[in-house]
């Protein structure tokens, strides 16, 4: 069992923040993949 240092606090929160991106990320990838999915399968365009 490791103790507790200020070093070993120091790598938990940056794997917890390491993680918290990672899964902001694939929420990101994986909105933006369902949303250009619909679009292509709608044929919705916008003309300008």
């Amino acid at each position: 069992m490791t103790e507790t240092t200020p070093e070993n606090e120091t790598k938990q929160q940056q794997g917890s923040n390491d993680s918290k991106a990672d899964t902001v990320a694939i929420a990101v990838i994986f909105t933006a993949a369902v949303l250009m999915a619909a679009h292509l399968i709608s044929g919705f365009t916008v003309d300008l």
